[in-house]
């Protein structure tokens, strides 16, 4: 009787032992596609950063410019709305 306890304790030993690298394998598992998601979610962030920042710079860019427009515009008028008064009076 006492030989077959100690089988059975050798055998969940191993059983026990078996699972327990099973899990570790998994747990690596995990960690490791974790951390590949992580790195693929900060550099699709750092893509998408850097592609509003071009276009954020390229609408500031084009507001100077139309507002540099509107100056030269208003400058224009105000040269015509003068002249317009010189020749009428």
């Amino acid at each position: 009787g006492r030989l077959e306890k100690n089988d059975c304790k050798h055998a969940y030993l191993r059983i026990f032992k078996a699972e327990n690298n099973q899990l570790r394998e998994a747990s690596a598992k995990m960690e490791r596609d974790f951390m590949n998601d992580m790195n693929d979610i900060v550099t699709k962030m750092t893509e998408m950063e850097k592609d509003y920042m071009e276009k954020l710079q390229g609408r500031d860019e084009k507001i100077k410019l139309l507002e540099d427009e509107l100056k030269l515009l208003k400058v224009a008028k105000n040269l015509d709305d003068v002249s317009i008064t010189d020749t009428s009076s």
